[in-house]
C-alpha cells in the first residue's frame, strides 16, 4: 500500500517514463528539505536490469517509510529508541536491495542516506563506535557514487552534506577541530565546484552558505571569535544574495537571521575581551539592517520570529547606554512575539470564532500575556522555525 500510492505514471504527460540519470536536470535541495533518496526514484536504471520488479519498488518505499514513524513516540528516550529501531529495519531493506540490484543508483543513494541518518542518531546517543561505522559506510557509498556519476551534481551535494554533518558531530565528540575543519574543507571543494558549474541554482548557493556557517560554528567553539564572525558574515551575505536573486522565503529568512545573531554573539565576546564599543556598534548596525530587510515588502503581516532581532537589539542598546531606544525595541519584540499567541489562544469556555472571521476581526483577549524570547539572545543554532512561522 505504502509503496505504490502516488508513484505510478498515470496522469503524467509522458506516461510515467523518466529520462536517464545523466540526462535529467539537477534536482538540488536546500538544507533541511527531504533527502535525495526520496527524489531519486528510478535514478540510473535501465528498462530491464536496474528497475527491478514492482515489488522491489515497494520494498524500497518500506525502507523509507519507517523513519517517518518516530514522531509517534511519547518521550525523548522512546523517540530515540524507536527511531533507531525503525532506521535499523529500513537500513536492512536497503542493504538487501543493493545486494540484489548493485547497479541501481537509487537504492545505493537510499542506503547511504540511511547510514547517514543512523550516524546522526548514534552520535546523539553517544555511541561513537557505531556512529563512526555508519559514517564510514555512508561516506564510502557517496564517494563511489560521485566518482561514477561526476556529471550529476546531486551526489556531490549529498557527499558535501555528509562531510559537513561528520565535521560538526565528530567535533562535539572531542575530535580535534582541525580534523573537523578538514572535512568541511572537502565539502567546500565540492560545493564551490557546483556553484561554479551552476551559478543560478539557489540550493547550491545555500549549501555554500551552510559550509561557511558550520566552519564558523567550529571556530566559535574554539573561541576564535574574529574568524568565526567573518565566516558568519560570508554566510549571511550569501543568503542575502539568494533572497535577492530568487525571492523571499521564511526558511531563508531564518537562516539569514541565525547567522546575524551568531555574529552579534561573537561581537559580544569580543567586546567583553577588549571593551571596544565598536563591536557593539557593529552589532547594532547589523540588527537594524536585518530589521529593515525583514520589513521590506509587506510589513502589515509580521512573523513572530521577527521579534528576535528587536530583542537582541534591545540588549545591545542597553550595553551602549541607550535606555530609551532599548525600551522601545523590547516593547516591539513583545508585540511581535505575542502576535501568534494572541491570535491562536482562546480562554476556556469562550466561543470559537467562525471560520469566516479573520484574526484581525476577532475580539482581543482581556489580559493577554505575550511570550517573549528567552534571556539567551542566541540559543544554539539560532532561533528555530516552527510550523506557525513559515511564510
Amino acid at each position: 500500500m505504502f509503496g505504490t500510492r502516488g508513484r505510478s505514471g498515470a496522469g503524467r504527460p509522458d506516461g510515467g517514463s523518466r529520462a536517464p540519470l545523466a540526462e535529467r536536470p539537477p534536482e538540488p535541495r536546500l538544507p533541511g528539505t527531504p533527502d535525495v533518496a526520496q527524489q531519486a526514484d528510478g535514478a540510473g536504471r535501465s528498462p530491464d536490469t536496474q528497475r527491478g520488479p514492482h515489488g522491489d519498488r515497494s520494498r524500497r518505499s518500506r525502507g523509507e517509510f519507517p523513519s517517518r514513524l518516530a514522531k509517534f513516540g511519547k518521550t525523548m528516550e522512546e523517540v530515540r529508541q524507536f527511531t533507531l529501531q525503525m532506521l535499523e529495519k529500513g537500513n536492512q531493506i536497503f542493504v538487501e536491495l543493493v545486494q540484489e540490484y548493485p547497479d541501481n543508483d537509487a537504492y545505493r543513494v537510499a542506503w547511504a542516506t540511511s547510514e547517514r541518518h543512523r550516524f546522526a542518531q548514534f552520535a546523539r546517543r553517544g555511541d561513537w563506535p557505531q556512529a563512526k561505522r555508519s559514517l564510514a559506510t555512508s561516506l564510502e557509498q557517496f564517494e563511489v557514487l560521485q566518482a561514477e556519476n561526476n556529471q550529476d551534481p546531486r551526489f556531490a551535494v549529498e557527499l558535501a552534506e555528509t562531510l559537513l554533518l561528520a565535521g560538526v558531530r565528530l567535533q562535539h565528540e572531542g575530535q580535534s577541530a582541525e580534523d573537523a575543519l578538514q572535512r568541511i574543507a572537502r565539502a567546500f571543494d565540492y560545493v564551490r565546484e557546483l556553484v561554479a558549474q551552476h551559478p543560478d541554482v539557489a540550493a547550491y548557493q545555500a549549501q555554500l552558505a551552510s559550509c561557511y556557517s558550520k566552519q564558523a560554528g567550529i571556530e566559535k567553539s574554539q573561541e576564535q571569535f574574529s574568524q568565526a564572525s567573518e565566516h558568519f558574515q560570508q554566510a549571511r551575505q550569501q543568503i542575502r544574495q539568494i533572497i535577492e536573486q530568487h525571492g523571499r522565503s521564511g526558511m531563508l529568512f531564518m537562516f539569514y537571521l541565525g547567522n546575524t545573531l551568531e555574529i552579534c554573539d561573537c561581537n559580544k565576546f569580543l567586546y567583553r575581551q577588549t571593551q571596544d564599543p565598536q563591536y557593539l556598534q557593529s552589532s547594532k548596525q547589523l540588527l537594524l539592517e536585518t530589521i529593515a530587510f525583514f520589513s521590506e515588502g509587506d510589513d502589515s503581516d509580521p512573523k513572530p520570529y521577527w521579534a528576535w532581532p528587536h530583542y537582541v537589539l534591545a540588549q545591545v542598546l542597553t550595553e551602549l547606554g541607550e535606555d530609551e531606544a532599548a525600551a522601545e525595541a523590547t516593547e516591539r519584540a513583545k508585540q511581535l512575539s505575542g502576535r501568534r499567541w494572541e491570535s491562536r489562544w482562546r480562554p476556556r469556555g469562550s466561543e470559537r470564532p467562525s471560520s469566516e472571521t479573520s484574526d484581525r476581526e476577532r475580539p482581543p483577549m482581556d489580559n493577554p500575556q505575550p511570550t517573549s524570547p528567552p534571556e539567551d539572545s542566541n540559543p544554539p543554532g539560532g532561533p528555530q522555525p516552527t510550523p506557525d512561522t513559515q511564510d
